[in-house]
């Protein structure tokens, strides 16, 4: 079984419901990207270059400006 972001547009493909109400947009929706190496090489957890230092970073300087949105709540931050 794949893993990682390509994994639900192919379950949404393959599945014998005809979605509905709120999810009824999968019916014609159509996924940005179908090539994990090209698409999603920045997002690597492993290497000299993963990517999840840049997504870290990211998020430590949104908690420096933004930290009054974040709620101190430890129920909510699950």
């Amino acid at each position: 079984m794949e893993h990682g972001p390509l994994q639900f547009p192919k379950r949404v493909q393959k599945t014998d419901l005809a979605p509905n109400g709120s999810v009824e947009f999968l019916n014609d929706w159509i996924y940005f990207s179908n090539i994990r190496e090209r698409d999603f090489g920045e997002l690597t957890r492993t290497g000299p270059h993963a990517g999840m230092l840049g997504a870290f970073s990211v998020g430590v300087r949104f908690g420096t400006r933004c930290g009054d949105l974040i709620s101190k709540d430890p129920r909510t931050r699950q």
